[in-house]
């Protein structure tokens, strides 16, 4: 499987990092929420997890988990796992994160812990 990291944050590159040594992930970084649907629509099969920042350009985190959870109801695909990850500490913004159908949210900065929990 290939993992899919979203944003441009020095925290999102080093957590890709992390995943690529510790996780031997594949890692192909899109940096704003229409690429990684449109790559997500056109590879469904091959994305294991994905990674979003809730503050991308174009779409958001939330936007475009949306987006990914209506294509795989549509064409009744198995969810693929997906993480929020936000600087936010508001419990409000991590719940609306798993309203929209995110798996968990994690805060920046990332922790080792984190990924191997």
């Amino acid at each position: 499987y290939q993992r899919r990291v979203h944003g441009d944050s020095m925290c999102n590159i080093a957590l890709s990092d992390m995943l690529r040594f510790f996780c031997k992930f594949q890692i192909l970084p899109f940096y704003n929420g229409l690429d990684a649907i449109k790559y997500f629509e056109e590879n469904p099969e091959g994305v294991g997890l994905v990674l979003l920042d809730l503050e991308m350009p174009g779409l958001n985190g939330i936007e475009t988990t949306i987006h990914i959870r209506s294509f795989e109801n549509t064409k009744h695909f198995k969810r693929v796992p997906i993480i929020g990850l936000t600087g936010h500490e508001d419990e409000e913004v991590k719940k609306m994160c798993i309203q929209s159908g995110m798996n968990t949210v994690l805060e920046k900065p990332i922790k080792k812990q984190d990924i191997i929990d």
